[in-house]
Parts: C-alpha cells; sequence; structure tokens
C-alpha cells in the first residue's frame, strides 16, 4: 500500500493507461514529445480514493444494467450527483504539496500544462473512449487541482458510461490515471491516421488546420484533408478555406480567430511537412504492430512534436482485403465486364490449383486453403484487381523463400514489398528447394510438351463449327476445350517462374563478376534471341507494308474505306498479298488492345481493324531491316562487355553463360506461352458470340454483345438449364456498369472484409493540385537508350492512333499494344516492371522505355517535348508549357 505520491516508477498500461504508455514509448523511439509527468491511477487513488469509492457506491445499482431509456434517464442525474461530489472533494493537504511540488519540478513554477486523462480502459483495442475523458488545456498553478477534478470526474460522465454500456464495458471499478503535459503554442496542428479506416486503407490520411487541434477535434475549424497513397508516397489534397483558427492568450483565453485572407485557401502544410506527419505515423504504426493514429502539432518554434499515439480500434489486420491492380490492368485496363471477368476468375482458379501441385504441394493444404486459390482476383466497380492478400498466403504457400517471393514482387511490378511480414521455416525451403530442382531437371521437356499439347488442345478448341445454333452443345465443347487446354497450363508458372530466377540470377552475376555498373545491361543481353511471338508478330506485319509500300496498286487501294479494301484485296492481281494477310490474321489476328477482354473484338474477327493499322503505318519509316539492325546492335554491344570481362574456360564464364540461356529461354517462351494464352481467350470469345446468336435467334437477347454482361455462371445455366429471357438482367447491369464508367479509382485498395466501403465518389472531392510538374521525372529504366520528341499521351488507345515518331505516353500497355509500340520511339508508362510484358516488347524493339512513372499521364501533356533516357529512367522537358498545375 501506497502512502506518497510518485513511488511506482512505471509505464505499463495496466498503471498509467495507454496515453501515459504509449507517449513513453514514442520518446523510447526517438519521437520528438512535449515533456509529461503521468499520474498513475494508485496516484489518483491516493489524492481522490474516498471520494472515488463514495461515487462507486452511488452507481452499484446499475453494474447489471442494460442501455435502456430508463436506465439512462436514472443515469443521467446519479452521473450529475457524482460530479458534484468530486468537485467539491479536497484532497489531503500533505499529499497536495507533494504533487504541486512534483509538477513544479518537472514544468517549471510558473507552468502551463494540459491535464488530459489516460484512463486504463481508454484506447483499448475494443474501445478507444474517443472525446468521452475530458482535457483541459492550458492549465495553470491556480487552476491545477480543479482541472484534475474535472478530468476524473469525466470518467463517470453520462457520456462516458453511456459508451462503456454501449460496448459492453464494465461501469464498476473504473481505474483512472492522467497525463500533464507541457503545452505547445501551436502554429498548426492535427491528426494522422496510418490507414484511412472510413475509405480506402491503402491511404494515410492528415486533416491539418490552424492554430490548435482542439478546433479541429470539436469541429470548430476547417481543415485540409491529405491522402498519402502508402505504395507510392504520393499526396492528394482536399484543400479548404480556411476562414478561422483556435488560439489562446491570456486575456481572451482559448477562442476563436479570424485567418488571415493571405492563409484562408492556400494549404496548411507544405508538401515537407505532409512527409514529415506522414513518416512519424508510419513509424507508430511499426511501434505498435497495428494501425494507428496520432496528434500532432506544429509549434512556434517550427518544430514537429507527437502529443498522442493510438492504435485505430476499427481495424483488424485479419479482416483486410487488399486490392492492387499492377500488372493485370495491363490486361484488364478500365472497365472490364462480367464474362470477362468470371472468365478470368476461372481461369486463375485453374491455373494456380495446377501449379501448387507442381511445388509439391499436397491436396490437403490445397484443400485448407481452396478459399485463397479460388479468389485470386476481384471485381470492383467494374475494374479487375489482384486480391493481393490471398497472392501473398498462395506464395508463401508455394515458394516457401522470401527471396522468391521478393523475386516475384519485382517481376509484377509491385511498388512496395510485403515479404518481411512473412516467415518461411527449414523444412518448406528445402522442399521447395527440391521442387524446383526437379522442375529444372525437366523445365525444357516440360515447355516442349506444354507446346505440343496446347496445338492439340487449341484445334479442338476451335473446331466447334459442327455445334453451331445448339448452345447445349456449345457450352459442353466450351467447357471440353478449357479444361483440355488447362490441363499443361500450370508449365506457364513454372516457365514464369524459373524465368524470374534465372533473370534474378543473371543481374546478381553482373554485379558480382564485375562485368558492368551498368543495371540495364540484364536487359540489353536478352533481347534479340529471336522466336518470340510478339517480335515475330511485328515483323510478319512490317512485310505486310512492305508489300504495299512496294506495289502502286495497293498502295492506291489502300486510300479507300476500310470495307472497301478488304472487297479489293480478293481480286486475283494481289492473290499473293491476300494470301499473306491471311496467315497474318490467323497466326497473330488474336493480339490487339484489351486482347483478353472477351467483349473486344480482334483483327482476326474484325479485319477492317488490320486495314486501320496498316494506313496508320504506312508512313512510318520502321522497316523489318532497321527493326532487326538496332535490336543486333544492342546485343553486340552487351555481348562486347561480357567478353571484355570473361573468358571461355572461366568456371564463372560456365556459370554466366548458363544463366543467361535460361534468362533468354524463359523469358522468350513467357512472351510465346501469353500468346497461347491470347488464343485460348480469342477462341473462347468467338464461341461465346455463337451461344449469343442462339439466344439473339431465341429473343432472349437483343444483340450478341449482351452476353458479355453476364457470368459464365449464368451462360451455363442458360444454356444447360433455363432457356428464359435475359433482357432484364442485361438492362440492369448495363444501368450498374453505365455509373462505373467515369469513377477514378486509385491502384491499391484496402478495406475490411466486413464492410465493403463505397467508391462511388472516391476522391471527386480531392484536388490534384499535389502533382509534382517539375522538369525531371523519374521511373524504372527497362530499355536503354535516349529519345527526343513530341509527347502523346493515349488513355484511351486505338489501333491506328498516330503514334509515329512520338513517344507514348500511357498507364499502361498490354501486348495487344506492340503495333502502337513500333511506331514510337520511345515509351513511358505509369505502370510495368523489369520483366513486364511493356519491358520485354520494348526491348524486342530496341526503343527506350521508362515504366512506373507515377502519375505520367497526368503530369505530361500532349505536344509537349520531353527527353526520355531509358538507362537512368528519367524523362525530362525540353521544352516546358504553361505549368498545367
Amino acid at each position: 500500500m501506497y502512502t506518497k505520491l510518485f513511488q511506482r516508477n512505471s509505464f505499463a498500461i495496466e498503471d498509467v493507461g495507454s496515453k501515459a504508455h504509449h507517449l513513453h514509448r514514442l520518446i523510447e523511439e526517438g519521437f520528438r514529445v512535449p515533456p509529461f509527468l503521468p499520474i498513475a491511477k494508485q496516484d489518483v487513488a491516493l489524492l481522490f480514493g474516498p471520494a472515488i469509492a463514495q461515487i462507486e457506491a452511488l452507481f452499484a445499482p446499475f453494474s447489471q444494467a442494460q442501455a435502456s431509456p430508463d436506465t439512462m434517464s436514472r443515469l443521467l442525474s446519479v452521473c450529475e450527483e457524482a460530479e458534484a461530489h468530486l468537485l467539491q472533494f479536497e484532497p489531503d493537504a500533505g499529499l497536495l504539496s507533494e504533487l504541486l511540488h512534483k509538477v513544479a519540478e518537472v514544468f517549471g513554477h510558473d507552468f502551463c500544462i494540459s491535464v488530459r486523462s489516460s484512463a486504463i480502459s481508454e484506447d483499448a483495442a475494443e474501445a478507444s473512449f474517443a472525446g468521452q475523458h475530458k482535457t483541459y488545456l492550458y492549465t495553470h498553478p491556480s487552476e491545477l487541482i480543479a482541472n484534475m477534478k474535472r478530468s476524473l470526474a469525466s470518467a463517470w460522465s453520462f457520456g462516458a458510461l453511456s459508451y462503456r454500456l454501449q460496448m459492453g464495458v464494465s461501469i464498476q471499478h473504473i481505474e483512472y490515471a492522467m497525463v500533464l503535459q507541457k503545452m505547445v503554442f501551436a502554429t498548426r496542428s492535427g491528426i494522422a491516421f496510418s490507414m484511412n479506416s472510413n475509405g480506402n486503407m491503402a491511404d494515410a490520411v492528415i486533416n491539418c488546420g490552424y492554430g490548435m487541434g482542439e478546433g479541429i477535434v470539436m469541429d470548430q475549424v476547417a481543415a485540409d484533408c491529405y491522402h498519402v497513397y502508402r505504395a507510392l508516397r504520393s499526396i492528394t489534397r482536399s484543400l479548404v478555406r480556411k476562414t478561422q483558427s483556435m488560439e489562446y492568450n491570456s486575456e481572451k483565453g482559448i477562442h476563436l480567430a479570424d485567418v488571415s485572407e493571405g492563409k484562408q485557401a492556400i494549404a496548411a502544410l507544405t508538401d515537407e511537412e505532409i512527409f514529415a506527419v506522414y513518416d512519424q505515423v508510419m513509424l507508430a504504426e511499426k511501434v505498435l504492430g497495428k494501425p494507428a493514429d496520432v496528434e500532432f502539432v506544429w509549434g512556434d518554434d517550427g518544430l514537429l512534436y507527437l502529443l498522442q499515439m493510438r492504435p485505430i480500434t476499427t481495424i483488424h489486420r485479419e479482416d483486410l482485403v487488399v486490392l492492387d491492380n499492377t500488372n493485370i490492368v495491363e490486361s484488364y485496363p478500365n472497365i472490364t465486364l462480367p464474362l470477362s471477368y468470371s472468365f478470368a476468375s476461372m481461369a486463375y482458379t485453374n491455373l494456380f490449383r495446377r501449379s501448387a501441385k507442381a511445388f509439391w504441394i499436397s491436396s490437403e493444404k490445397f484443400d485448407a486453403n481452396a478459399e485463397v486459390f479460388s479468389q485470386l482476383i476481384e471485381h470492383f466497380y467494374g475494374r479487375v484487381y489482384y486480391r493481393l492478400d490471398n497472392w501473398y498466403r498462395m506464395m508463401a504457400l508455394v515458394y516457401n523463400s522470401k527471396r522468391s517471393m521478393q523475386a516475384w514482387e519485382t517481376a509484377v511490378g509491385l511498388p512496395d514489398s510485403a515479404s518481411d511480414a512473412y516467415h518461411f521455416p527449414l523444412l518448406g525451403k528445402i522442399k521447395t528447394g527440391l521442387s524446383v530442382a526437379w522442375l529444372v531437371i525437366n523445365y525444357k521437356r516440360g515447355n516442349r510438351k506444354f507446346f505440343r499439347e496446347f496445338s492439340m488442345a487449341y484445334a479442338q478448341f476451335q473446331d466447334f463449327q459442327s455445334h453451331l445454333g445448339d448452345d447445349k452443345a456449345l457450352w459442353h465443347h466450351l467447357e471440353q476445350s478449357i479444361e483440355r487446354t488447362f490441363e499443361q497450363y500450370h508449365l506457364t508458372i513454372v516457365n514464369d517462374y524459373l524465368a524470374f530466377k534465372a533473370f534474378g540470377w543473371l543481374q546478381d552475376a553482373i554485379q558480382q563478376f564485375g562485368i558492368s555498373e551498368n543495371p540495364e545491361l540484364a536487359n540489353e543481353l536478352v533481347v534479340g534471341q529471336g522466336g518470340v511471338e510478339s517480335e515475330l508478330a511485328v515483323m510478319s506485319f512490317l512485310h505486310l507494308k512492305a508489300q504495299v509500300l512496294g506495289d502502286a496498286r495497293l498502295l492506291s487501294i489502300f486510300t479507300g474505306e476500310d470495307h472497301w479494301v478488304l472487297e479489293q484485296l480478293k481480286n486475283a492481281e494481289f492473290a499473293g498479298f491476300y494470301r499473306d494477310w491471311q496467315v497474318h490474321l490467323q497466326r497473330f489476328g488474336d493480339r490487339t488492345l484489351a486482347e483478353l477482354k472477351l467483349e473486344v473484338k480482334s483483327p482476326r474477327q474484325n479485319p477492317e481493324m488490320l486495314v486501320q493499322l496498316v494506313k496508320s503505318q504506312l508512313d512510318s519509316p520502321i522497316s523489318a531491316e532497321n527493326f532487326k539492325e538496332r535490336q543486333a546492335q544492342i546485343h553486340a554491344h552487351a555481348e562486347r562487355l561480357v567478353s571484355a570481362k570473361l573468358r571461355w574456360w572461366q568456371p564463372k564464364s560456365w556459370w554466366f553463360h548458363w544463366v543467361l540461356g535460361m534468362s533468354r529461354y524463359g523469358l522468350a517462351n513467357r512472351e510465346n506461352m501469353r500468346f497461347c494464352r491470347t488464343r485460348v481467350y480469342s477462341a473462347s470469345k468467338d464461341i461465346f458470340r455463337a451461344m449469343a446468336d442462339c439466344m439473339v435467334a431465341n429473343k432472349h437477347l437483343d444483340h450478341p454483345d449482351d452476353v458479355f454482361y453476364l457470368a459464365m455462371e449464368e451462360v451455363k445455366h442458360y444454356a444447360l438449364h433455363d432457356n428464359q429471357p435475359l433482357h432484364s438482367l442485361v438492362a440492369d447491369r448495363k444501368a450498374e456498369y453505365a455509373q462505373y464508367k467515369d469513377l477514378i479509382l486509385p491502384d491499391r485498395i484496402i478495406y475490411s472484409k466486413k464492410e465493403k466501403p463505397d467508391f462511388t465518389t472516391y476522391l471527386q472531392d480531392l484536388t490534384r493540385e499535389g502533382l509534382d510538374f517539375t522538369q525531371v521525372l523519374t521511373g524504372v529504366a527497362v530499355s536503354k537508350g535516349v529519345a527526343e520528341g513530341e509527347a502523346l499521351v493515349i488513355t484511351e488507345p486505338v489501333l491506328n492512333a498516330d503514334v509515329k515518331g512520338k513517344i507514348l505516353v500511357s498507364k499502361m500497355t498490354d501486348p495487344g499494344w506492340v503495333f502502337l509500340m513500333s511506331q514510337a520511339i520511345a515509351l513511358v508508362t505509369e505502370k510495368g516492371s523489369l520483366l513486364s510484358h511493356t519491358a520485354i516488347v520494348g526491348r524486342e524493339l530496341g526503343i527506350p522505355v521508362v515504366v512506373a512513372v507515377q502519375d505520367a499521364t497526368q503530369r505530361i501533356k500532349t505536344g509537349e517535348r520531353i527527353r526520355v533516357n531509358g538507362s537512368t529512367g528519367t524523362i525530362e522537358r525540353i521544352e516546358s508549357t504553361e505549368n498545367p498545375a
């Protein structure tokens, strides 16, 4: 039993409460915190124990009470009685003297401090008690005891006890501690959340206004709102006019003051200050091991102080869904209709279910993680995202290696890494190592098997003409074809895995063997190996273009209307060209923009698209000869660097060339296997359109394109069980997707499984004033070279866009962009990585490419002259236009 104050030197939560405990942790971790003195619960009991005992007796009848209207009415009366009793109580004079002596020792005799609650149950994981317990600011010596009484009385206020009843927290035996803290005279203050619990949790949120933070907490003054996208540290602002601030002086006390006109409309925080606060709240999250919020002030001394740190009690990591469109947005840009999404979801599940077995994952483990494998992507407001939380679970299960997980993160271009959050047991690593060794041994044999089996399966896929007019037969044919195609499709994942590993080994070898300091050398070494379908498609097209340019009759025809051109090409005089035309369409005609979307037609299905493409390319200087010459120059330069450092007889040379061969082989097959996927999807489009023709013939759909507003299961149910009209369902879907069309959604979205957020107005109230419009932009360099020219920003690409001689700037590209890319002198994208399709095709084309340039399509304007350096990853304006900000 303590008889003196401050005898217990403890900062444990059970003694001093969460607020004081967290302030102590902040100081231990090096944060700037104003000096404070904790008043532990034992000290509060010594000072006010007799009064607390009497108050507890007053509330004893409510110990089992429920929050009914009658109970609340009686509770209000008792709360008022308890407060009056405590305010009248006088603590022991000796204890008061001891308290005042200690406070003067910490803060000085003429102190100005805040009296803050730190109840033991406050800021707990299950209940925050936000705003329920009272804080008294600018407390001077004469006011200290009275304000401590008022703060303590708030523990039994009607609001605090009502909150306890609502949250299921006992109103008996309330333990109360306090914090006395030196006042900082704030010029600006606010609250920062490491995750936005009221929207997209991928953002941190900072609210800041002028003056004291109390004005913001009490909603008495306006505050700016800053969203910081955690993955890329990018800022989006919502600036408001801040006409008043909450201030303090000795004459007026706490009061509202007018903000000068010049400061009202400008941001309360600069970029540097926003990032300073952001870094603090992210460190607080790390200290707590969970999402955090902090209260902060910028003092009149120009320094940033933290006043409080606490966990965000409404966010539980195990409940979070993490969506990310990195990499997948290349294949599914913008709105994707239900049939395309459901087909993709089925494909991912089938693909990775089979792939897990290749890495020796047992059926028991797979069954235990069936939900993970079945939810690898998500349809969110019409957009396709990776379910990144499930991808990490799957990768941890399959790869069992931090290094392999990091290689996967790099390959798909994720802007940040989560691999540190996973622990990989030694036994699992050994098992994965053995499975990888087995895969390497069988690697090329497996790939040969894949292409052989695919050739036969694809022929079966296309052979559906005998089922035309019979939707049930068409569905069965589709199911059987998908099953046969996916039987060996796990080998594409094996190839990707080994390609990523080999490319990583190649990069390491270049550094370790001192071959070059140029990080792009690995990219240059894999250029120009031949046999890559995307490159062959370009060569085939350039061959067609050369024939047109070399024949005046053909050139004349291509000045006509698209449909007329197609009819003229069938004339006997153009038999040779038309044969090459048809061969191109059959072999490469499935390649187009957004080619994996079932609703998107390809040139094979609509040959007028190829006519348009030829017309748009006729003025381009690119030919098959200079295309190959450009590749050869890049590759030869890289080979000379290697030859100068490695001799054929050195063991490290053997290793290097084996790894180089594996990288070339793996990356080439990665592209070729993607082309196989393109063909499968295109064949599926043909079958779905044939089924749609049946639905239209039966008057169950108005138009064949309406089928794409149905999910696969709905098409299946129609074909096998229920030939009923679908007009109403399609009409509803069209109305729903029309609402989604203009939404601007972020690249990463985090939300709770328990409550899917409303994103229909996401960030519509925020400005883009925070965009950096400086002269130099940076990204990831993936294909060397320097190009200067006019920028062409494309957000909605079409095959016949006038790209020739320009620098193409886009959000992302997919493999179907190869024809646009072949006309451009350089490429800049917001998405991508070293091993993305953009990078691989760009290297094959031999043009400078920089990817992962944040907000490139907004920061660069069409018509600007820019310089792209594909070796350093920089984009520089060489002719400034009017600052768009």
